[in-house]
């Protein structure tokens, strides 16, 4: 067989490869934006201040969806434990991972990297708005039981006090 036959049939392999590996992201929900300034100050009224300096608005509108949508995407947004890397590796980066992918695969930038107290005591995870002044939290390391779940403030620990984009 000839060197381009032979890679043409390798590139279909892999594409079907692909297809029966690669997961099926939910697509088709219902995007909505919102000013970053309103945003900031719907966290600001619940008592979750933004990391950022006053000036520094990444994107003055942040896209997100709602609660349903938000449920179906977050499992997308998991990691492996293995992951972990103490100090290296750790839960800010889990979020910083979720935050990318939701833009990247989803489009949308409304997942923020939020701090706060846990179970294990100060941790990072993901903050997402599923409607004017609601929020909702999910953990990204898969470690925990809960990971990729929406969860409430004060849902097994989670409480936000910081956040960015």
């Amino acid at each position: 067989m000839c060197l381009i036959t032979e890679h043409a049939h390798l590139e279909k392999e892999i594409a079907e490869l692909k297809q029966q590996y690669e997961p099926v992201l939910p697509t088709g929900y219902p995007t909505f934006d919102v000013k970053w300034t309103d945003l900031k100050l719907e966290l600001e009224s619940l008592g979750v201040e933004c990391m950022l300096k006053p000036a520094h608005i990444p994107d003055a509108l942040v896209r997100h969806t709602n609660e349903e949508s938000w449920a179906k995407i977050m499992p997308f947004l998991v990691y492996p434990a293995d992951l972990y890397v103490e100090q290296v590796a750790d839960c800010d980066d889990y979020a910083r991972w979720a935050t990318a992918d939701s833009s990247r695969l989803f489009k949308l930038n409304g997942c923020l990297e939020c701090w706060g107290d846990s179970k294990w005591g100060y941790h990072a995870f993901s903050l997402v708005r599923v409607a004017p002044g609601e929020y909702r939290i999910s953990e990204p390391n898969a470690v925990a039981p809960w990971a990729g779940t929406l969860m409430r403030f004060g849902d097994n620990g989670y409480m936000p006090k910081y956040w960015r984009l």
